[in-house]
């Protein structure tokens, strides 16, 4: 996983939209050394909104033209186009 965001952020701005507490996000990134690699992220713990309103809201803040969200259950592909963004299946 590591190495296709590092690939992946060598040319695009990577962010993460969860339903997480507030402090997940951050103690993740910090504990496998991702930092570098996430422009930004959200979730209700920060936000109080729900996962669409945020992915919406990170769209809005970066001016973002052309975003996918990347996700791995219904709920994220039903976030992503309540979101009005494409949604691509992650299937490992």
């Amino acid at each position: 996983m590591r190495e296709t965001l590092e690939t992946l952020a060598g040319t695009l701005p990577l962010f993460i939209v969860s339903n997480c507490q507030d402090g997940y996000i951050q103690c993740f990134l910090r504990y496998y050394h991702m930092e570098p690699l996430i422009r930004d992220f959200l979730c209700p713990g920060q936000s109080g909104r729900a996962k669409a309103e945020n992915i919406a809201a990170l769209v809005r803040q970066y001016g973002l033209q052309h975003p996918v969200y990347v996700g791995d259950t219904q709920g994220d592909c039903a976030a992503a186009h309540a979101a009005g963004v494409p949604f691509l299946h992650a299937a490992y």
